[in-house]
Formats: C-alpha cells, structure tokens, sequence
C-alpha cells in the first residue's frame, strides 16, 4: 500500500501516544508490575509506529490499531475502576491525552483503509 496523509498522521500520533505514556510512566510511579507493562506496551507501540512508516501494509496497521486501542483501554480502565491493588485514581490530564491519542490513531487507520471497488473482470481468460 502506498503512504497517505492519513497513515503519516497515524504515525505521528502514535509517536506522540509514546512519548505521552513515557511521560505518564516517569510522573505517576506506578508499581513494578505496571511499570513493567507499561514499557512494554510502549515499545510494542514503538515498533508498531515503525513499522507502518517503514511499509504501510494491512498487518502494520493491525497492530498499530491494537497497540492503541489497549493503550486506551488501559487509561480509561485506570480513572475509573483503578489500577489492580489501588484505588481509583482522578482523571489527569495525560490519561486525557492518552486516550485522545489513541483515538486518533484508531480513526486515521480506519479512515484510511483501502478502497478498491470489486467489478467484473473484462479480460480474457486466454493469453494474448
């Protein structure tokens, strides 16, 4: 697949959805098991970015798509039940941003997606 405005956007955003859980990580302190999955999320999300920027194909976005859509899940699950051991924890700003972010990676690979019209195939069945 050819590289779009869209899927550019998308790498920028997941850049920026990096860059943010980085950020979310080092100010919050979470405890060693989050701290864990979280870098670990962050470097899927990482590769995923690369991955889509170096060859956007279907795969690449898959994954891309998933990375931020559990990035999301995990800041909206995070202001309102809370983190597994601790109490629910106020909405902040970065989570905002996190889950925002994570929208718009979502919503650039959808609105992206390939449109190929399926018609009737006028060649002959016979070579030439």
């Amino acid at each position: 697949m050819e590289h779009t405005t869209r899927s550019r956007g998308a790498t920028m955003a997941a850049a920026l959805l990096v860059l943010v859980q980085l950020l979310r990580g080092g100010l919050t302190q979470p405890e060693t098991y989050i701290e864990v999955l979280l870098m670990a999320l962050v470097l899927m999300t990482t590769v995923a970015a690369y991955w889509l920027h170096r060859s956007s194909t279907w795969e690449s976005r898959l994954v891309l798509g998933l990375m931020a859509a559990v990035s999301g899940a995990g800041a909206a699950l995070t202001s309102t039940i809370g983190l597994p051991g601790q109490d629910v924890q106020t909405v902040s700003p970065l989570g905002v941003l996190v889950l925002a972010l994570s929208i718009a990676v979502i919503g650039l690979l959808v609105a992206d997606r390939p449109r190929t019209t399926a018609g009737p195939d006028t060649r002959s069945p016979y070579a030439s």
